[in-house]
């Protein structure tokens, strides 16, 4: 089948006018997305075809090239005909100047804010990663277009290099967007880990990253940037992450022991608690508390034997199971609009 991925490089609202590098965004959570997606429809053995509004801007560009798949400028009134085209924060002018023939799917990152009403007419599926969001845009905008399919990540990507079986953890990662939404739950977190002499490393970017630079100077390691298609390289290399969203999935996926916190702390992520952390995608957005447990959660990680992180991860989002699903939202829309066709 042939797949078209739309999405805008400029004027992206995600990232609130901030996080940018030579002239286009870094890669976060969003752009972490698109690369699994892609290799994940491409390893089976589905073509990949990218648009944009500025190929230059766009900050997976080179890197798609280099594993020969297409980027392209969506020109003024084009027609893209695909089995499957992806809706991703595009701006209405793009939607309005060309045609788009198949089978449509708006993605909808952030949850909390109503996208423009021509992208949810215009949509076939509107698809949100987590219950929690198909709530939220389901109380901005009435449709019964609305689908929950729970991101994923690759699990080739992000295989573990060698079995985890460690009597000792020493060195951690923290990584996220630092913004005014989050990464202030850090703090407290960051202060425990230099106190118990853990090699503390922290990857992201925005006003707290900058205060924790200058607050903790020397007794951190802050990496400012890492392309998403290099955090498995990484990852690899500590012992143990704290992260959200996508980060939680990655560093699950990695089989290393996870704690997920953003807006609020969720803790150590395991089969107990481990869908119901989901509902935020692993933010913490949904806790009345913000009791951090640190302590507890690294005493629980030394005294476990063994992870069941890659466990937990393949079962819950592995990215082929994430395209199969996407394969059947568009076999059960082509059922229902061929009963109507021909009713």
């Amino acid at each position: 089948m042939k797949i078209s991925y739309i999405v805008s490089s400029k004027n992206n609202p995600l990232y609130d006018g901030g996080f940018s590098i030579n002239n286009s965004y870094k890669t976060f959570g969003q752009h972490s997305f698109i690369y699994d997606l892609v290799h994940g429809f491409r390893n089976n053995n589905h073509d990949v075809v990218i648009y944009t509004d500025e190929v230059l801007a766009f900050p997976l560009t080179n890197i798609f090239h280099t594993q020969d798949i297409e980027v392209f400028q969506i020109e003024e009134h084009s027609e893209i005909c695909s089995d499957i085209i992806f809706l991703d924060t595009i701006e209405d002018e793009i939607l309005c100047r060309n045609v788009l023939v198949g089978f449509k799917i708006a993605i909808i990152h952030n949850y909390l804010i109503k996208h423009s009403t021509l992208l949810y007419e215009l949509s076939d599926c509107i698809l949100c990663m987590t219950e929690m969001a198909k709530k939220r845009q389901s109380s901005l905008y009435s449709s019964n277009k609305f689908v929950v399919v729970n991101q994923a990540v690759d699990s080739v990507r992000f295989k573990p290099k060698e079995k985890l079986e460690k009597n000792q953890f020493k060195s951690v990662l923290i990584y996220s967007r630092m913004d005014k939404y989050k990464g202030k739950i850090y703090e407290p977190i960051i202060e425990y880990l230099i106190e118990s002499n853990f090699s503390t490393s922290i990857m992201g970017d925005g006003s707290v990253f900058q205060y924790f630079k200058e607050k903790f100077k020397g007794l951190i390691t802050p990496l400012n940037h890492v392309p998403c298609y290099n955090i498995h390289d990484i990852i690899e290399e500590h012992d143990i992450i704290i992260s959200n969203g996508r980060g939680v999935m990655e560093g699950l996926m990695a089989n290393k022991p996870t704690i997920a916190a953003g807006i609020r702390y969720c803790g150590l992520i395991n089969s107990s608690n481990i869908t119901f952390h989901l509902q935020s995608n692993f933010t913490g957005s949904h806790l009345k508390t913000n009791e951090i447990l640190i302590e507890k959660d690294i005493e629980k990680i030394n005294a476990k034997k063994q992870i069941e992180s890659r466990y937990l991860s393949m079962k819950y989002f592995d990215i082929n199971d994430f395209v199969n699903k996407i394969f059947k939202l568009r076999e059960k829309h082509i059922i229902k609009y061929a009963n109507v066709l021909f009713r």
